[in-house]
């Protein structure tokens, strides 16, 4: 990230996407309309309770009804601003780890280097929030991004299944070594 502009902005598309699915920008007009639509609906229900025009019975039913629809809008319209919430809190503080991470005076070798292995593991634990093992690439989720693609050879892995390669003259005194280690056993 300290130095990939295309790795930076393709982890803000990603979120940005993510803030604008959150948001219902285009939902919420809708939304308030059909909140109002069934709480007008609800009124004009009691004043029919009102004018006695209904029973008791058919009031109670519809009423309940109309209640629970509105407090489904309602709620749902409270979970979409929670995650929208959510998404943007992520968002900024994915900006102020880019900023960071961008800041000539951070150094996060000399971090690193003087870390002892308990600091080391914080600081990963903290960075990485999972790695998934595939045969032929790694999946990296950061914490605060979308998961990116590694490729085995990318981290010094070889795929499954290929041997490491080894020459003529290597294979030969493996053999040797391992017939020496043999004679010297005695049963």
């Amino acid at each position: 990230m300290r130095t990939d502009d295309q790795l930076i902005e393709a982890i803000r598309h990603q979120l940005a996407g993510r803030a604008e699915r959150a948001g219902g920008g285009a939902a919420e007009p809708s939304r308030s309309g059909a909140l109002a639509n069934l709480r007008r609906k609800r009124d004009k229900l009691l004043q029919l309770f009102l004018d006695d025009k209904i029973t008791e019975d058919y009031f109670a039913d519809n009423e309940r009804s109309l209640t629970n629809r509105i407090n489904a809008l309602e709620a749902d319209h409270a979970d979409t601003l929670e995650t929208a919430k959510t998404t943007n809190a992520l968002a900024q503080a994915f900006e102020r780890a880019a900023a960071l991470l961008r800041d000539p005076d951070f150094d996060f070798d000399a971090i690193w280097a003087n870390a002892n292995d308990k600091e080391r593991r914080v600081l990963i634990e903290e960075l990485i929030e999972a790695v998934t093992i595939h045969a032929d690439r790694l999946e990296v989720t950061v914490t605060g991004a979308p998961p990116f693609l590694v490729k085995l050879d990318e981290v010094g892995l070889r795929p499954s299944g290929t041997g490491p390669v080894v020459s003529e003259d290597r294979r030969e005194r493996s053999r040797r070594d391992r017939g020496r280690r043999c004679r010297s056993v005695s049963i």
